[in-house]
């Protein structure tokens, strides 16, 4: 009978490690999909971690670069998901037409009971679930070094400014990518210009 125990529990285990990404993709998220890669997105290593000394993209800088997908007719939820005893990060993947993608994060914290360290957790989860879903890179010591012409890469949201064909796209990139610094107002001010003409 123990044995018998350990079999199912092993069999109600296994499912949790293993990842929920396996879906048919629509035709439309893989569409819009396609068109925000041909963006070249990545999340910039905003945050620095004083403990290993590395940098690291921020959610802050995942969310933004994500959002920029709205232009294609991609957007997000994150939410908390549990099954049994283990919790995740559940992201949605949703386009316009009303399809959806769905990926789960587990959520590995070193002290559930710490709330500090629990929502670090659930952070780097959202975090890399976002990456994950939507296929972002983000930037790596390898990718300067590769990087020949020694210019900074290309700010994800100033490239979705510039590649707007309509005003109604340039708007719809403006109010989903709020607030805007100084010199982004500019640029978003010279290409409703150039597409008034």
């Amino acid at each position: 009978m123990e044995q018998i125990g350990n079999i199912i529990q092993r069999q109600k285990i296994a499912p949790t490690d293993a990842p929920k990404t396996v879906q048919n993709v629509s035709q439309n998220i893989a569409t819009a999909l396609l068109e925000f890669h041909k963006t070249n997105p990545h999340a910039y290593e905003d945050k620095r971690n004083p403990h290993f000394k590395n940098q690291y993209a921020s959610l802050e800088s995942v969310i933004k670069t994500v959002r920029t997908a709205s232009q294609f007719g991609l957007t997000f939820t994150q939410e908390m998901d549990f099954e049994g005893d283990v919790t995740f990060v559940r992201t949605v993947m949703m386009h316009s037409s009303g399809d959806t993608r769905v990926s789960r994060t587990k959520i590995v914290s070193k002290d559930p009971n710490d709330p500090q360290k629990q929502g670090s957790a659930i952070s780097y989860a959202k975090r890399y679930g976002l990456q994950s879903i939507f296929g972002l890179p983000s930037d790596d010591d390898d990718g300067e070094i590769a990087n020949k012409d020694g210019k900074p890469p290309n700010d994800p949201l100033v490239e979705a400014i510039k590649n707007a064909q309509s005003i109604k796209q340039l708007n719809q990139i403006y109010k989903s990518n709020q607030p805007f610094n100084d010199k982004n107002l500019e640029i978003i001010k010279a290409k409703r210009g150039e597409l008034e003409q």
